[in-house]
């Protein structure tokens, strides 16, 4: 298939209203999910007490990450990622222990950055780059620029989205000209990077690479409407892959032993299948209201949006009294741009694992 195939296909028209109605559903239950929480007032040590927090030394976190990231390339895993992103056709199917590498890493850098940030506000409280563990300035480059070069941009995003959020969030709240000044830099750079990428797929309108992935995305929400008046709900089939992505090989065990169709248990897997027919390498994409559409429809996206809205204010309001509130909330930030077009649950297998990492972390910790 040409690579500009998605415009290809059409979208009912008549289903436009019902569209738009439930794209403001979503964003007014998730606005008012964050209005309906209410904080408590309590007396309570925060992280940045800093007559009274330890520190916690990161070097391992960040040792680790790199291994990670090697353990990927060496399992070759980064030149799948790489191949796919250059439109080699017949992929072979990643190895199982790659695409773990490749979580893993992240969710140590994430834990290392968050706990860095903290220790730099309690022993200096203030900003700079030098006080930052130099084994991890030089683990977090290495990695978010290894897979830009692959033309990927989704983890080097969320690095950056973490440390631009954690500045704000523990030390200083960017104005709004930083605000643009930062957002026009990031639109400026990941726009270098699908350029990059149409170059290595040997051509291509570059504002069609662009214009592709969005028509792609909000094409699901259509899809989703046909499908479930065709088929019914899935009531919840397709949140299992992110749902069990957390725990290794549980999706084997659900497609082997349980029989459950693994074309089934994404709305992404969903909506490729019933375009084209089969899922194979090329993946068409979804997003978060699509996902729930397709398993509770109208009752799915009020629940789980609302929902979404209040945890998000909640961790962003506790998460100075508390480490795991707070990388809770480093996950749910990183995915502060991608969240929108993807699956519900595409952020749990880095939530857990981050939560587990920090437990063994400050349960196992050197003291600096």
């Amino acid at each position: 298939l040409d690579k500009y195939f998605i415009f290809l296909y059409s979208i009912d028209k008549n289903l436009s209203s019902q569209v738009s109605g439930l794209a403001l559903l979503g964003i007014s239950c998730y606005i008012f999910g964050a209005l309906a929480y209410k904080p408590q007032k309590k007396q309570v040590k925060t992280l940045i007490d800093t007559k009274n927090r330890k520190q916690y030394s990161t070097t391992t976190l960040f040792y680790l990450a790199f291994f990670s990231f090697v353990m990927y390339v060496l399992l070759g895993g980064y030149q799948r990622l790489t191949n796919l992103y250059k439109g080699v056709e017949n992929l072979e199917e990643e190895v199982g222990l790659a695409s773990y590498f490749f979580v893993l890493c992240p969710a140590l850098l994430f834990v290392g950055i968050t706990v860095e940030f903290v220790n730099m506000k309690t022993r200096y409280n203030q900003f700079r780059l030098r006080y930052f563990n130099k084994v991890g300035l030089i683990v977090t480059g290495i990695v978010s620029l290894s897979i830009l070069l692959t033309g990927s941009r989704t983890i080097p995003m969320q690095l950056s989205l973490i440390s631009i959020g954690l500045y704000s969030y523990l030390f200083k709240p960017i104005g709004l000209k930083t605000f643009f000044l930062t957002i026009s830099g990031g639109i400026a750079v990941l726009f270098a990077v699908v350029v990059l990428r149409g170059a290595m797929e040997n051509g291509g309108s570059v504002f069609s690479d662009v214009f592709a992935d969005l028509f792609g995305t909000t094409r699901a929400i259509f899809i989703a409407f046909e499908y479930t008046n065709k088929f019914g709900f899935t009531f919840g089939e397709n949140m299992l892959g992110g749902l069990l992505s957390p725990i290794p090989f549980a999706q084997n065990f659900f497609i082997n032993v349980l029989g459950f169709d693994k074309d089934m248990m994404g709305s992404s897997l969903i909506y490729t299948k019933y375009t084209l027919g089969s899922v194979g390498n090329l993946g068409l994409g979804t997003n978060i209201l699509a996902d729930l559409y397709f398993s509770f429809g109208f009752i799915g996206v009020i629940f789980f949006m609302f929902f979404l809205g209040r945890f998000i204010r909640k961790i962003s309001v506790l998460g100075n009294y508390n480490y795991y509130v707070l990388v809770c909330y480093v996950v749910m930030l990183s995915y502060a741009v991608f969240l929108v077009r993807a699956e519900f649950f595409i952020f749990l297998r880095f939530l857990l694992w981050s939560l587990i990492i920090m437990f063994l972390t400050l349960r196992f910790r050197r003291v600096i």
